[in-house]
């Protein structure tokens, strides 16, 4: 939350800071007994990788959607060299969970059901979720490298953690507000010894204008000058000629990972099923981003988005500096 300071008159006038502070401190109460929970699975989870310590690890935060998460899985098995996935399933559906939990075993992927999520709201329980692994897996393992991705973020070519942090403390796709900066939850990577010490706490931040990872600005990016740090970089493609509409942007981040989800993955990938599949069959033959890019009908069908059109697209706006105010 902003400071005192950082309130307009126009805000105490709307009581924002009142308001705000409210907010915060409720999810802040239901966010601390949720850390508390500790499912059955969790001890001997625990035991089964403590192997893990001192390596890379990367936790991927399933919510439903088993199909698009199976191929991930996939691909990660097949392009990332230094790391192992763990699956934290933060699905509210039982039979998600169940399917879930069978695509992790059959992957030989690491899989711990969360406890059931105290919010509904999707960015509070994505923040919630990570907030929870962190504390209560991340510190007990205690690896090299720890990073999050999204279930539909898929690696498309060798990725080595290692190089992707390249001796920087965190690295990541930034997530720009008008008071504070903070990594996107989707696509952020931390090395552990680094920031093992701070009170990590990856809820969103609305009155600083930072999604999910923002209440990190405090404790953690706000100590580092964004000038100083090498970010990954996201390219946008409108994808145009499709018979069943105009699917979402493809987003690609660093050359190297596709992300499918947009705003809404559910929705989207079910009304674009047929163009969503010949990706990922493009994909699974091999197909590293330029590959694809050609596959797909080339620059004809895939469009690069410029500047002056995603400043029209506030969501990835938010992945430029430009905005910030601090």
């Amino acid at each position: 939350m902003r400071s005192i300071g950082e309130f307009s008159i126009e805000d105490w006038f709307h009581l924002r800071p009142l308001t705000e502070g409210g907010k915060q401190f409720a999810n802040d109460l239901i966010q601390k007994r949720f850390l508390k929970a500790r499912p059955d699975a969790l001890a001997k989870f625990l035991q089964e990788n403590e192997n893990l310590r001192g390596k890379n690890i990367l936790q991927v935060v399933a919510f439903e959607q088993p199909d698009v998460l199976d191929f991930s899985l996939k691909m990660a098995g097949r392009h990332l060299a230094d790391a192992t996935v763990i699956v934290f399933d933060n699905s509210r559906s039982p039979e998600a969970r169940i399917e879930i939990e069978r695509i992790c075993r059959n992957r030989n992927v690491p899989y711990l059901a969360l406890p059931p999520n105290p919010t509904s709201q999707e960015n509070r329980s994505h923040g919630t979720a990570m907030t929870w692994i962190w504390h209560n897996v991340v510190k007990a393992i205690r690896p090299a490298i720890s990073g999050f991705i999204d279930h539909d973020v898929i690696p498309l070519q060798k990725v080595e953690l290692a190089k992707v942090l390249n001796r920087q403390p965190f690295y990541g796709l930034p997530n720009v507000g008008k008071w504070a900066w903070s990594l996107w939850a989707g696509f952020c990577f931390y090395g552990f010894v680094e920031v093992a010490s701070l009170p990590l706490n990856f809820m969103n931040d609305f009155s600083r204008g930072v999604d999910t990872g923002g209440r990190n600005w405090k404790c953690l990016y706000k100590l580092h000058d964004y000038r100083k740090l090498q970010f990954a970089v996201l390219r946008l493609f409108d994808v145009v000629g499709e018979s069943a509409g105009v699917p979402p942007p493809l987003e690609i981040i660093d050359e190297s990972w596709l992300h499918i989800g947009g705003g809404n993955l559910r929705g989207d990938y079910r009304r674009h099923s047929n163009f969503y599949g010949r990706i990922l069959s493009i994909i699974d033959e091999g197909a590293d981003w330029p590959q694809l890019q050609a596959a797909i009908g080339g620059v004809d069908k895939i469009r690069p988005i410029g500047k002056g059109d995603i400043s029209k697209r506030p969501r990835w706006l938010q992945s430029s500096f430009e905005s910030l105010t601090t």
